[in-house]
């Protein structure tokens, strides 16, 4: 997966600029959960600056959440945006819901969704069901909760607008062995790959729905456990590169062709799109699938299946 393409990026690049015309965000309203720093605040902030209309901060904290919009306010030119916030805990099923009925009340219809909330904690056992249920639910069931709320709103008067739908995973999913945790990269697959599935029901024109790894952000979470950005070695890249991508991936007309796929923000844009022969010829091109094999079409597997030399009378 990291030599798909040729040119691997630690800093954000002029075709995902979110100054470019063909990136803008004007008119649309953007929600980003987990935003209160980190990641999550810096795609807010990418949208600010590709001029959204309306940009929501989500977190769990009203005094972080103050201070995330604060520092938006100081570091970017937000007179053309509405910064606002709400509270929402990603771990609970009845905290998604309710902010959906608080947006629905306010007449606020959400363009685009930026799943960034997660869980990433490791247990000290691998068979601790207990905590792999919550991180599952956390992980996965809670992000297609919040994904169905923002999916099944109802388009407003002024007729159809797309949505799209970004979700943060991680290149954890298919790293083999990955021995220090589990859950993560198992919860994360199992988002992408639903989600994936999801886009084969709903056409692009309806809703732009992509997963993708950030690259190697340095993060609170990895502060916290100890980690040096000098000494671990880490290959990091700067924080506006996926949040940038963010922008490109929902606004730029290009970005149509990543429908359903799961893709790396590191990856060049422009060579990724240069594969669209991989696009036409397999449906299942950069899709969550069996590592080492081919994707197989369901349309046309028991053809396949029967071509082998065992099958023919």
């Amino acid at each position: 997966m990291t030599d798909l393409v040729a040119t691997l990026h630690k800093h954000s690049y002029a075709t995902i600029s979110p100054g470019r015309p063909d990136n803008s965000a004007s008119d649309t309203t953007v929600l980003v959960t987990g935003a209160t720093s980190g990641l999550g605040l810096e795609i807010a902030k990418s949208f600010v600056l590709a001029k959204a209309k309306h940009v929501i901060l989500t977190g769990r904290t009203e005094d972080r959440l103050k201070l995330a919009v604060e520092q938006l306010q100081t570091t970017t030119d937000a007179s053309q945006t509405r910064l606002s916030t709400d509270i929402v805990d990603i771990n609970s099923s009845e905290s998604i819901v309710d902010l959906w009925k608080r947006l629905e009340v306010a007449g606020v219809y959400v363009d685009t969704l930026v799943l960034n909330a997660a869980s990433n904690e490791t247990p000290p056992d691998i068979l601790d069901i207990d905590w792999l249920s919550e991180a599952i639910a956390t992980n996965f069931l809670n992000q297609l909760r919040f994904s169905a709320h923002f999916l099944r709103q109802t388009m407003p008067a002024v007729g159809h607008r797309r949505k799209t739908l970004l979700a943060v995973s991680s290149g954890t999913m298919h790293m083999y062995p990955y021995p220090r945790s589990a859950a993560y990269p198992t919860s994360k697959l199992a988002l992408s790959a639903y989600l994936a599935r999801v886009a084969d029901q709903i056409p692009e024109t309806e809703c732009r729905i992509i997963s993708f790894h950030p690259g190697t952000v340095l993060s609170e979470a990895m502060i916290k456990h100890g980690v040096d950005p000098v000494r671990s070695g880490l290959p990091f890249n700067d924080a506006d590169l996926p949040a940038n991508f963010c922008v490109w991936a929902a606004g730029n007309n290009d970005a149509a062709s990543l429908h359903g796929s799961f893709v790396w923000a590191t990856w060049d844009v422009d060579e990724l799109l240069a594969l669209k022969r991989s696009y036409s010829d397999d449906p299942g091109f950069l899709r969550p699938g069996l590592q080492g094999c081919e994707s197989v079409d369901s349309r046309t597997v028991f053809s396949k299946i029967f071509a082998h030399k065992e099958f023919q009378v």
